[in-house]
């Protein structure tokens, strides 16, 4: 990973877990998530919610 680099989540509603926020900041990473949506089938993740995020990331990291 780049230094100061990014882990991020795409995280299913009903499995919800920050585990690696801790060891982000102790390696001093950034740490960004988007929780999913429920379906039948799994989850999604809305492409705006995505999106918007990753803009977010750029925009710290550009």
């Amino acid at each position: 990973m780049a230094e100061r680099g990014t882990i991020f989540a795409l995280q299913p509603p009903y499995r919800f877990n920050n585990v690696y926020k801790d060891y982000t900041d102790c390696m001093d990473m950034r740490y960004a998530f988007v929780v999913g949506k429920q379906t039948p089938d799994g989850f999604v993740i809305d492409i705006e919610d995505l999106a918007r995020t990753l803009d977010k990331i750029e925009a710290l990291t550009g």
